[in-house]
Formats: C-alpha cells, sequence, structure tokens
C-alpha cells in the first residue's frame, strides 16, 4: 500500500493527497520496523507450491525474509519520497531504518544465502545491494528459467522489477 502511495505521488505530484496518506503511511513502516523480524501472521503473504507454498505457510522461512525485504525497500523509497517532498526528518528516519536493517543483514556475509526467489527479488529491489551480492543473488536465485517465474502476479512484478535492478534485460 505505501509503495502504491508513493508511485501515485511520483507520477501526479499530488502533494496534498500524499499529505493525507503520510500519517497512515507512517504508522504502516513505523509498524513494520518495531516487528520487523517476528512476522507470525503474514497469511497476505505468499505464492505457488513450486517455490515453498507461501500462502498456505506464510510463517516460513521464505515469507519472513521476503517481508524483511520489502519493509526494507518501503522504508527506502519512502525516505526518498520524503525528501522529493521536502521533509528531510522524515527522509532521515526512515533511511536510517533501512541502512540499520541491512548493515545488520551484512554482518554475516552469506546474509542472503538461505534466501528463495521472492526474498532475493526484494533484496534486490531495495537498491542497497552491491555488484557482488547482485551477481550472488542472480546466481543464487535468478538463473533457472521455471524457478524464476513466479505463480503469483503480485510477486512476479518483484522479480521482474529485480531482474531490472541487475540489468538482467534478455
Amino acid at each position: 500500500w505505501v509503495l502504491s502511495l508513493i508511485d501515485y505521488y511520483n507520477y501526479t505530484g499530488d502533494a496534498a493527497t500524499l499529505n493525507s496518506y503520510m500519517t497512515n503511511a507512517m504508522s504502516k513502516l513505523d509498524n513494520a520496523y518495531a516487528a520487523y523480524g517476528a512476522y507470525p501472521n503474514l497469511g497476505f503473504y505468499g505464492w505457488d507450491e513450486r517455490l515453498g507454498a507461501g500462502f498456505q505457510n506464510a510463517t516460513c522461512l521464505e515469507s519472513q525474509n521476503a517481508y524483511k525485504m520489502l519493509s526494507i525497500r518501503t522504508w527506502q523509497a519512502f525516505a526518498a519520497t520524503m525528501g522529493a517532498y521536502g521533509r528531510t526528518d522524515l527522509q532521515a528516519k526512515y533511511n536510517g531504518y533501512a541502512s540499520q536493517k541491512i548493515a545488520a543483514l551484512r554482518q554475516n556475509a552469506a546474509w542472503f544465502q538461505g534466501f528463495g526467489l521472492h526474498a532475493c527479488a526484494d533484496a534486490v529491489d531495495t537498491g542497497l545491494l552491491n555488484t557482488s551480492e547482485k551477481n550472488a543473488i542472480f546466481a543464487q536465485e535468478f538463473t533457472d528459467e521455471v524457478k524464476r517465474i513466479s505463480y503469483s502476479p503480485f510477486n512476479q512484478y518483484f522479480v521482474i522489477q529485480a531482474f531490472a535492478a541487475m540489468d538482467k534485460y534478455d
């Protein structure tokens, strides 16, 4: 929802609508920060059986990891939007959330090795990965032509964005 609000603002420049939903968006972002790493009820987040049946087991590790990465991505995107909107205080706050969590992950050089396709796609989509991390994630999850197709259009959108973020247009 927050990413949709950001897209709307970026494409229309409708600052009044952004402003009217800003408190709601910040509430969602702050809740994700407070609950980071402990998401027991992710019933909405999943994918087909070939890739772990996330819809049937939304509390599986892959769902948890994907949601962490989606949270980091959304904090980062909201921060950029707040910078464009002129709220540097909120830009700093949400950039801080994102950079703190990615730095904690990077304390383990192999932080993404237990991730599946969706968590890896969401990690790439944060925009915070270095070239080495992107290359390793591509080799790990994106080279199998069957596995990289999610039967969830919602999640496939993030997979396609990750391909673009890794400059893998072919």
